[in-house]
């Protein structure tokens, strides 16, 4: 397998390659050794990272007097956990299909090692992970800065395997196909990368010596503190890899911050890094396409590279031409490989960082980037959450993921109310007091009016219920199914409200059974799906289960009064330190719309009109000229899914007795009532190829939308008829994958 052609330096880079802006950790350090300039340097991260939206390498962290060779140093790592069983991941595959102890991965890593054994060659026995006294456990986790969680192969990579398996057929030289039962260097060895792996406790220790508070995991500027312990997603990784070891093209979760030291190298170790920024995504969209690769399992890109092609091969951006026009979200399901050929072409700027031992790398929200390793190496990554990065989850993140059938993994939602809780306890100590910094006080409040935004649109206003009595919808919360799971009428005291807490945080960890959305509150169920759970967003986008007309809302224990009260509580604590302060007052968010509905009122709009239907519920009659449609007929027609056509709100002109059940208006009938009929929903098909993170299908429960592929649609319910899969040019059937 030839390497990749890597950078191996920052220094005479081609036009289109710029070097990331780099900083020396020691310039900072207070004359006499008396610590960092900590605001000094939180100025200039803001100013190029946060404002700039630019990555950042800060070097020389090894040189500082607080940093431990001996703690960092591999070796060591290994005496911590000597006989822990790791998973790794193949390169390849993209499957962690072996396990070994760290130990034996370590010496796998160095071919002159004299202890060097071949561990790719062979899977190993699965082993019982062993228990340890201390608190330290070494495990692989889904959730990572730098890697993320991978899709299991589906069926036509399966059957690319099994071909491999097979005896292979090549070319001679004249060009006829022959047998060649000789297996390719390329299969027979393995590229596996120790990645994902919980980090020792010493490690977080020492991270506090060496870096201001503001960067570290958990610090006083990351909002995953702020969580319950038993909600809190583990982000802060080790990761150990050798040559050829890497991530894919990709963004961080949920639009958080990246964070990426290099704790170990052995002599000439470094890792290659790729930033390309978020405002060239679109150029990134209509490049890059999944392509079927030749007796290779994985799904790749025809303009980036695998591992084991030429790094300067450009013939793949030929296939650019076939596709004009038509962009792909493949670069969003981390496998899309970018090489030096391409970015010289790109038409944008990449930057590149040479990161080596004591390198901090900082990556902000947004950015894509890509790294190759070389030489063995130990690094440590986590991530940050911030009022910020929250709103670029919810805005521009978590529908992306939904739509892909992401996890989300960091419960983006929860994460804003019991950041509120904190803050709401901050407010109340700042009442009637003059704060020591203006500075910092004008960010805490901004940050809380950030949050306050966030929380008002997307947890409350989104969840609230309006009443339509012409459709039989009362908008009364009691008339919505509660879970009763931490209902328990024969404790009482302290122990209730424990268990009433307990279940509270169990519902922040529902997860949507179909796109693996964290669900915060309201969301549909299936009983008779071995409670089948969907959020909202799913629900009104028409995917769902086979008993479509069975699906019913359900919500917390805490009811949206309680959230609404909650909000209202911090508003009026603001408003009384803002005038105190002499900042303007924060407004009150939590409006309803004259056209359209919420997300909830129009989920269940859809709920009572497939109870009422049954079967007949995939069909809609035009209230004033009486023609009848179907989904189906006005998804191909004008690309409108269940959601835009239940969110507009009905013409007041139709009939306002329930049992009429209309609800519907079409095109031709809505340009000719005046000042009746709102207008009629205008949606853009989508020409965006969709390439799912993880199939629908895998869970046999899951019946999509119109727009989703490889399962059941909805739009003909109760038939079985699946869509057809979607296919642009010469790639059919690659988004569900």
């Amino acid at each position: 397998m030839p390497k990749p052609n890597l950078f191996d330096n920052e220094q005479d880079l081609p036009s289109q390659f710029i070097a990331t802006k780099r900083i020396n950790i020691l310039d900072f350090i207070r004359d006499g050794d008396k610590g960092l300039k900590r605001e000094s340097l939180l100025k200039l991260i803001e100013k190029h990272c946060v404002e700039g939206e630019k990555p950042l390498v800060i070097g020389n962290m090894h040189e500082l007097k607080t940093w431990d060779h001996g703690l960092f140093n591999v070796d060591h790592l290994n005496q911590i956990y000597p006989d822990d069983y790791i998973e790794l991941f193949n390169m390849k595959t993209r499957e962690c299909t072996y396990r070994y102890t760290l130990d034996d991965y370590i010496k796998s890593l160095n071919p002159k090692n004299p202890e060097h054994i071949s561990i790719s060659k062979s899977r190993s026995k699965v082993e019982p992970k062993k228990k340890h006294k201390n608190n330290d456990r070494l495990a692989t986790k889904k959730n990572t800065n730098e890697d993320h969680v991978v899709p299991q192969l589906n069926d036509h990579q399966r059957r690319q395997k099994l071909k491999k398996q097979e005896p292979a057929t090549s070319k001679n030289e004249n060009g006829r196909r022959t047998n060649n039962k000789k297996t390719p260097a390329s299969q027979q060895n393995n590229i596996l990368y120790a990645k994902d792996l919980s980090c020792p406790d010493a490690y977080m220790k020492k991270l506090s010596d060496l870096l201001p508070d503001y960067l570290l995991p958990l610090g006083s500027y990351d909002l995953f503190k702020c969580m319950p312990d038993e909600l809190r997603a583990e982000n802060l990784m080790c990761y150990v890899g050798g040559d050829l070891t890497g991530t894919a093209l990709h963004r961080d979760i949920c639009g958080t911050m990246g964070h990426n030291l290099m704790s170990y190298g052995e002599e000439g170790a470094y890792a290659e890094w790729y930033f390309i920024e978020n405002r060239h995504r679109d150029t990134l969209l209509s490049t890059f396409h999944p392509q079927k690769l030749k007796g290779c399992p994985t799904i790749n890109n025809n303009n980036g590279s695998s591992f084991d092609e030429d790094d300067e091969e450009e013939d793949g951006l030929a296939e650019h031409e076939q596709l004009e026009n038509r962009k792909s979200l493949f670069i969003e399901s981390d496998r899309a490989w970018v090489h030096r050929g391409f970015l010289k072409k790109a038409g944008f700027q990449t930057q590149v960082a040479i990161q080596r031992l004591g390198d901090l790398v900082i990556i902000p929200s947004l950015c894509y980037h890509q790294v190759r390793n070389v030489k063995t190496s130990v690094k440590i990554a986590w991530n940050r959450a911030t009022s910020q990065t929250l709103k670029l989850a919810l805005e521009d993140q978590l529908p992306i993921y939904q739509s892909l059938v992401r996890p989300e993994i960091y419960r983006c939602k929860a994460m804003v109310y019991y950041s509120l809780q904190k803050y709401r306890e901050k407010l109340w100590k700042l009442q009637g007091r003059i704060p020591r910094s203006q500075g910092d006080t004008k960010r805490f409040l901004e940050d809380c009016q950030i949050l306050l935004h966030l929380f008002a649109k997307y947890v409350i206003s989104s969840e609230m219920i309006e009443a339509i009595p012409e459709e039989g919808i009362d908008g009364i919360e009691s008339s919505i199914k509660t879970d009763h799971h931490n209902e328990d009428n024969d404790d009482a005291g302290e122990e209730r409200e424990k268990k009433e807490a307990d279940g509270e945080s169990r519902l922040y960890t529902i997860v949507c059974d179909f796109c693996c959305a964290d669900i915060f509150n309201r969301h549909y169920r299936c009983v008779t799906c071995d409670n089948y759970d969907l959020c909202l967003s799913c629900y009104s986008q028409g995917r769902g289960c086979e008993h479509l007309d069975q699906l019913t809302m359900y919500q917390s224990s805490q009811s949206i009064q309680f959230y609404l009260d909650f909000y209202w509580t911090i508003l009026h604590a603001n408003e009384e330190i803002l005038e105190f302060l002499g900042y303007p007052l924060f407004e009150n968010e939590i409006t309803t719309n004259d056209s359209f509905y919420s997300l909830a009122t129009t989920c269940r709009r859809i709920e009572s009109y497939r109870k009422t239907n049954g079967i007949l519920s995939t069909f809609l009659i035009c209230g004033h000229c009486k023609l009848v449609t179907t989904f189906s007929d006005l998804y191909q027609q004008y690309g409108l899914d269940p959601c835009a056509l239940f969110k507009r709100k009905r013409c007041p002109k139709l009939s306002r007795d329930p049992n009429d059940n209309t609800i519907y208006t079409c095109k031709e009938c809505t340009s000719k009532c005046e000042d009746g009929c709102h207008p009629f929903p205008v949606v853009i098909k989508e020409l965006t190829e969709r390439v799912y993170y993880s199939a629908p299908r895998n869970d046999p429960r899951n019946w999509g939308g119109p727009f989703d592929v490889g399962v059941y649609d909805t739009s003909y319910w109760p038939d079985r008829r699946k869509v057809k899969t979607w296919s642009f040019g010469r790639y059919p059937g690659l988004m569900d994958t």
